[in-house]
């Protein structure tokens, strides 16, 4: 079976997320016709499964004919990365689970206005991703994805206690990434490695006795002790921005984990070493190794 194809379409987004990774780098508006190729060349050799990427695909005029053309094609798992907030509207949510969108992720980073506001710097953020959620669980499988940051690292139990209420399937906390504005606001935004991987494994077991399937991703395991079975399984995907020229970007350069994350001298005695991608470089670059403790035997 032929890997996921994953599709960077937007370059646009409302919000302003203090760790967003995702600049604009690549040309915008990209013409529908030069995905449609992408996706006909895809399911041509197998695929069945399209995510829909990049800042916030749902900003394109044409989203909604694109979910529609991708069921045509054959695509039998169609999902968005997604600020949720476009979905606020019953009317576009419905659009898009009718014209064949299954599965949506969308980014929520706190249980109040505030906390939200903080994360991503739009006050009425908030109450259109609740919004958004509620419509989608109507006719599609909804998860969310959470970003550990400074912001919201003390409140996470109660974002783990609200989460629940929304009609979701599964919650994926993620250590931030020091990449994009992640490096511009590190100092501001991205909290102790250790710190957020102690309350994201606190917070995921708590959504879980509350019936949410949680998980914690992108730590290292030696900051989630006692955490492995709520590890998030990597994903192997194809991740591809399609550029107006034409010319296609792969993006596993920027995304994969591994090209970015490097072991120290703590990690020579750590007994899960062999299976551990390590430490973003640009976060030990700026705060050293003091902080990561070898998992001992």
């Amino acid at each position: 079976m032929r890997r996921p194809l994953e599709l960077a379409i937007g370059q646009t987004c409302r919000d302003r997320c203090v760790f967003c990774s995702d600049l604009p780098d690549v040309e915008v508006e990209v013409p529908a016709e030069r995905l449609l190729a992408r996706m006909r060349a895809a399911r041509a050799e197998g695929a069945t499964t399209l995510q829909l990427s990049g800042l916030e695909p749902t900003e394109r005029a044409d989203f909604v004919d694109l979910v529609r053309a991708a069921k045509e094609l054959g695509y039998d798992h169609i999902q968005v990365i997604t600020n949720g907030r476009r979905f606020s509207d019953p009317a576009f949510a419905d659009a898009s689970v009718g014209a064949g969108l299954t599965h949506a992720i969308v980014s929520i980073h706190g249980h109040t206005r505030e906390i939200e506001a903080a994360v991503v710097g739009q006050g009425e953020s908030f109450d259109e991703k609740v919004a958004g959620i509620r419509n989608l669980s109507r006719g599609a499988a909804v998860e969310a994805n959470t970003v550990v940051t400074t912001a919201n690292l003390a409140r996470l139990s109660d974002v783990a206690r609200f989460l629940p209420t929304l009609g979701l399937v599964r919650w994926n906390v993620y250590a931030a990434r020091p990449f994009g504005w992640g490096i511009r606001n590190f100092d501001e935004a991205i909290p102790p490695i250790a710190a957020a991987g102690a309350a994201a494994v606190a917070a995921a077991r708590l959504a879980r006795s509350a019936g949410l399937a949680a998980f914690v991703c992108d730590f290292p395991p030696c900051v989630v002790l006692g955490g492995a079975d709520l590890a998030g399984a990597p994903e192997d995907k194809e991740v591809v921005a399609v550029l107006k020229s034409g010319r296609e970007q792969a993006l596993e350069g920027l995304t994969k984990k591994a090209v970015h994350k490097v072991q120290g001298p703590p990690c020579t005695a750590c007994a899960v070493a062999s299976r551990c991608e390590g430490v973003y470089r640009a976060y030990v670059g700026r705060r050293g190794w003091d902080e990561i403790q070898p998992v001992r035997c």
